[in-house]
């Protein structure tokens, strides 16, 4: 029934070949690898060496996802921002895809539950989550190691 959700708080994606739950493994079933690296067109007469090229640095970015993930997970809490049970989450969306750069899909502000989108309208909750996002970004930013 539309306005009766009691959903509420942040939930954070990063890209997993398993996914947290049946709904994320539905979409993911659909999405198909990234083709290139680094802006870079991968040689399509020697396969074996793209693949394993993307795979390395899957590898690498997706430990810096979850890393992202984890910093934005705290410093919601940190701010007494609300997040949803669980909210480390994965799955295989195409927007978490990109082989060279670490990426989270933040999902926030339920519109379907009215308490949440009363907050939205609220220019105050807006500012304190863009800052509350942006200071789990800064500290990635700080404390990442440099290639």
């Amino acid at each position: 029934m539309p306005g009766t959700s009691a959903a509420k708080g942040a939930s954070f994606y990063t890209l997993s070949d398993q996914a947290s739950d049946a709904q994320t493994a539905r979409l993911a079933a659909r999405e198909n690898q990234a083709d290139l690296l680094a802006g870079i067109q991968l040689p399509s007469q020697d396969k074996e060496v793209a693949t394993i090229l993307i795979d390395l640095a899957m590898r690498e970015t997706t430990t810096q996802s979850k890393r992202v993930s984890s910093l934005l997970i705290t410093a919601f809490k940190k701010a007494d921002m609300p997040l949803v049970p669980g909210p480390d989450r994965h799955a295989g969306f195409m927007v978490l895809k990109a082989p060279d750069v670490p990426s989270v899909l933040v999902e926030l502000g339920f519109l379907s539950t009215p308490g949440e989108a009363r907050k939205l309208d609220d220019s105050g909750y807006r500012k304190d989550l863009a800052r509350t996002l942006a200071d789990g970004i800064d500290t990635w930013f700080k404390t990442r190691r440099n290639p």
